[in-house]
């Protein structure tokens, strides 16, 4: 556990300090966006807590299972049921049919020019 008391907090609008960090809403507002150099993110030094990304992919990561962890921990026991929240399809030769097109018409869009920054994603 961490204790923070008022004098580890910063002071003022912490947004004060980071005007060139841009959030979705104010980048969609823009109506001429300007192309910006990518940095490479890195962790803040000595920051024992952040696993970097090569390694958080390795088998002993892999292994957690949170419905598992809930149950051990706090007696729950999940009744999530997959079945009721989705459609199970159908595989007949119909629906590669409709898949194949369903392909054909997302390249078409892919394929588009478009001005809408979302989409142009």
């Amino acid at each position: 556990d961490v204790t923070l008391g008022g004098d580890e907090l910063p002071k003022g609008p912490v947004h004060d300090k980071r005007k060139d960090l841009m959030i979705d809403s104010a980048i969609s507002r823009s109506h001429f966006p300007e192309e910006r150099e990518l940095e490479r993110w890195a962790p803040d030094e000595g920051d024992s807590d952040c696993i970097e990304l090569e390694k958080f992919d390795r088998k002993g990561h892999r292994s957690w299972d949170q419905f598992e962890t809930n149950a051990a921990l706090f007696g729950v026991k999940s009744t999530f049921n997959e079945d009721l929240y989705t459609t199970k399809l159908e595989r007949g030769p119909h629906m590669r049919e409709l898949e194949k097109h369903a392909s054909r018409i997302a390249r078409e869009i892919e394929g588009e020019d478009t001005e809408d920054l979302h989409l142009a994603e």
